[in-house]
């Protein structure tokens, strides 16, 4: 992605490349309202199915079905409405390999089995593959192109990882059959779904505020200044996932998991701080030197912005121990004070700093988020500490806290 944005960013500039970015958030909305938050509970659920497993993907191929569908449908329409492109075709197949590639059973049943490598073999194999005609269609800031390549890459980045997975074409009429099953288990997590989906509105509502108060070619500047940060968090993803197997298992010994949350958390918060720092001194040259002159605007605004990472990685460390403690209202609560607190500092600041104040409101949204819906309850300062204590909490406070924390959940 970050290859596409310089060659449609240097061939077409800002407005472009806001365009762009616009239907990738809008995308990733969408994709959130269709699973958001769901996945580490499908999978800590199929880790500990016993051999009720196929019953377990029945009902999770049901509820991706209940909403993948209807959100799609009704993004794609409400996104061609809006008149960002004007090309139904790429919009039509884009959204369609988004919604595809949302159905994410093979990706939940391989990583309950543990198999990182073959999953990352497979989807190398489609990036590289489908990365020649994309960037060709950048580079010659065709926008329209680019858009149904990306749909097609989507959908192949799931297609891809289905087989040996767990998933069955013969499930599907049963999962069809047992809708209401797939209903039951989002409800009974609607609290994380909710909160998810509000953390991912969270993160983007900036882009959509920039696109309405100040235009287009301003939300292609500062896209180009989020997206290293965005890039991060795929980083801060696809590690915590791999480190979240282990991290259940060890959760219910106070020791083990104390020892867990701290080297994890640790880890996590070092990787970030690091991230920051390089972002933060490296990153204006780097873009300027990538995207060109045009793109000085967003130089500027990245180290600002930068200051955002670290605690965007722990805030995926912290979602995770959420769904460990099954502490969903906390998470919802959480997720709407980020919402909150994303969206009024990006109104009062943007007219006041343009984009320079939407890079602001995100370097001070996030702790200030964290402070006020976390810090101010007991199981949020208990959270706090399973995944900040690596970082500055002695091994015995960690320990009672998650013998507390053990105690409470049982």
């Amino acid at each position: 992605m970050f290859i596409l944005t310089v060659l449609l960013g240097r061939s077409s500039g800002a407005d472009d490349l806001g365009a762009l970015s616009l239907l990738l958030a809008g995308a990733a909305l969408m994709q959130a309202v269709s699973v958001g938050g769901l996945a580490g509970a499908a999978v800590h659920r199929l880790l500990t199915a016993g051999p009720n497993v196929e019953a377990s993907i029945i009902s999770l191929i049901s509820s991706r079905l209940v909403l993948i569908l209807p959100t799609f449908v009704v993004g794609g329409l409400v996104s061609a409405g809006t008149g960002i492109i004007d090309d139904p075709v790429a919009l039509a197949v884009f959204f369609s390999g988004y919604a595809i590639g949302t159905f994410d059973v093979g990706e939940l049943g391989k990583s309950a089995k543990g198999h990182f490598f073959s999953m990352g073999i497979a989807r190398t194999l489609v990036v590289l593959v489908v990365a020649i005609p994309k960037f060709y269609a950048a580079s010659d800031g065709d926008l329209p192109r680019v858009l149904i390549w990306q749909g097609v890459e989507a959908a192949l980045w799931q297609i891809a990882v289905l087989p040996r997975s767990g998933f069955l074409l013969r499930l599907i009429p049963a999962a069809f059959r047992e809708y209401r099953s797939g209903i039951e288990q989002i409800w009974s997590l609607r609290s994380l779904w909710l909160g998810n989906v509000m953390s991912s509105l969270a993160q983007r509502i900036d882009l959509f505020i920039v696109g309405a108060l100040i235009g287009q070619t301003d939300v292609g500047q500062y896209s180009t200044a989020s997206r290293p940060v965005e890039a991060s968090v795929i980083l801060a993803t696809s590690l915590v996932t791999v480190l979240f197997n282990g991290l259940v298992r060890s959760s219910g010994s106070p020791s083990s998991y104390a020892r867990s949350a701290r080297r994890n958390g640790r880890l996590i918060g070092l990787l970030g701080l690091g991230m920051t720092l390089f972002l933060a001194l490296a990153g204006p040259f780097l873009i300027e030197w990538l995207y060109g002159s045009e793109f000085s605007i967003a130089a500027g605004l990245l180290p600002i912005y930068a200051i955002s990472t670290f605690f965007v990685f722990q805030r995926q460390f912290l979602s995770r121990l959420i769904i460990i403690e099954k502490a969903y209202n906390v998470s919802l609560v959480n997720n709407l004070t980020m919402l909150c607190c994303s969206a009024g500092l990006n109104l009062v600041l943007i007219p006041v700093f343009g984009v320079l104040g939407a890079a602001l409101a995100a370097a001070v949204a996030h702790p200030l988020s964290l402070g006020i819906s976390m810090a101010t309850t007991k199981q949020g300062r208990r959270l706090l500490c399973l995944a900040f204590g690596g970082l500055m909490l002695s091994k015995r406070t960690v320990r009672l806290t998650a013998y507390r924390a053990i105690s409470e959940r049982q």
